[in-house]
């Protein structure tokens, strides 16, 4: 499993929630961290389904779920952000 302690998370936002996941994931890289991102990028074609919140959050969760990742940060067009952890 890849650990906070480790300085690994998963994370995905939507086409809405990017600016502010692409905000946050630089600073967290600027600090160590290791990011692996589920979610849109900025090539992703903007009319594919498969780039909606709720499928982005099956895809971040599962990576918790299945005990690939202790934790996942997921990020809407809000302007929040939602924590998953293991357990």
């Amino acid at each position: 499993m890849k650990t906070v302690k480790e300085k690994q998370l998963v994370v995905g936002a939507d086409f809405a929630g990017y600016p502010l996941k692409e905000a946050v994931v630089a600073h967290l890289k600027e600090k160590g961290w290791h990011i692996t991102d589920l979610g849109v990028t900025k090539d992703s074609d903007p009319d594919d389904t498969e780039n909606m919140f709720h499928r982005v959050g099956l895809r971040v969760g599962a990576q918790i779920s299945e005990g690939i990742f202790e934790r996942a940060l997921l990020f809407c067009g809000t302007g929040t952000f939602v924590q998953l952890t293991e357990n």
